[in-house]
């Protein structure tokens, strides 16, 4: 971790509306850490990331004078963080804006962005949720494979990926790592049973990344049916709000041909449109085949469009000008200021 990671870290564990402050101590901060580092690095732009530069040290904490009786002082934690996709008119991924290209509003109130990160320059944290329950034993095997091919494609130097099954308890068949190894080892043993608690899934996943450093980002592989939660769509919905995931889908209840999907099948598709659209993601539904090559072949090019937009990332981050008094979910809006352009950005977030 570097030392303005590690000083943006502090700065959103500590809580007050005077910005000014806040910058100050964040400077003084990191002049000291500058100072302590061998050798020093510039602060400015430096990030974890594929770059492979090594982070500069953690600077130390000054012990706390035991004689002091007053209150701590609480700075900063209103830096909101966001990841935007941006679409042209043609529906084709955009990736070239600067920051004087968006708007941002919370609770229709402008905000001031802060910084701007292209996606290469920040990690990836990825958790891939795995249907495996019995609805999909008959396509369990070529799904793994599909799985497999997409973490191998889906992590460059920097990134990570997690795999977590769901069935009647979701489970964490593989915590964050960087190998794409141990990554198949872990969907290699899946096996097709008990019912489908996507919802749980969802709130797993999003603790898993939650600590963690990056984009984070939830990839659904399930038809959106949930038959064994004890957790809503809106709890595990709340559970990837705060963790900052955007939350991904790919449909696995296609229909073949000109068939019209059943009630169930359209139930699911609102479930992860709905959980997609809200976090800032998209939901993509590959189409059914009794041949397995042609269906395996439908559900690469879903993966391969859903990893497209996410190297299409960017990030912004503001410091909130709203009261931390104020409502616990912030709506949120992003637009881009060039004419005919589609901001995809989560809804809204709760305030900590």
């Amino acid at each position: 971790m570097t030392s303005v990671q590690w000083i943006e870290r502090a700065a959103r564990r500590v809580r007050s509306s005077d910005r000014k402050a806040a910058r100050l101590l964040v400077a003084a901060t990191l002049a000291a850490a500058v100072w302590a580092a061998a050798p020093a690095r510039p602060a400015a732009g430096a990030q974890t990331g594929p770059s492979g530069a090594k982070p500069a040290a953690r600077p130390q904490q000054a012990p706390a004078d035991a004689g002091d009786d007053g209150p701590a002082i609480e700075l900063a934690s209103n830096l909101v963080t966001l990841i935007v996709v941006v679409r042209d008119a043609t529906g084709a991924l955009v990736a070239d804006l600067e920051p004087d290209d968006f708007a941002v509003y919370e609770d229709d109130v402008p905000q001031e962005i802060d910084r701007f990160y292209r996606q290469q320059e920040l990690p990836l944290r990825l958790a891939l949720l795995f249907d495996a329950s019995l609805s999909v034993q008959k396509r369990i095997d070529f799904e793994r494979r599909a799985a497999d091919r997409f973490f191998a494609s889906a992590l460059r130097p920097g990134d990570q990926a997690a795999l977590v099954s769901i069935s009647t308890s979701p489970r964490l068949e593989q915590g964050l790592t960087a190998s794409a190894a141990q990554l198949t080892s872990a969907t290699s043993r899946l096996k097709a049973e008990g019912v489908t608690s996507l919802f749980m899934g969802i709130d797993l996943a999003a603790r898993t990344l939650g600590a963690s450093e990056g984009r984070r980002v939830i990839v659904i592989l399930s038809d959106g049916n949930d038959t064994g939660s004890w957790l809503s769509a809106k709890e595990a919905l709340e559970s990837a709000q705060r963790a900052d995931a955007v939350i991904y889908a790919i449909g696995t209840s296609g229909t073949m041909g000109t068939s019209t999907p059943t009630p169930l099948e359209r139930k699911g598709r609102e479930t992860l449109g709905a959980l997609c659209a809200q976090t800032g993601g998209s939901a993509f539904f590959p189409p059914a085949d009794p041949d397995r090559v042609r269906e395996a072949a439908a559900l690469d090019e879903a993966y391969a469009k859903l990893l497209e937009e996410i190297r299409a990332q960017n990030v912004l981050t503001y410091y909130s000008s709203i009261p931390s008094s104020r409502s616990a979910f912030r709506r949120l809006r992003v637009e881009a200021k060039p004419p005919g352009l589609t901001v995809l950005a989560r809804s809204g977030y709760y305030g900590k």
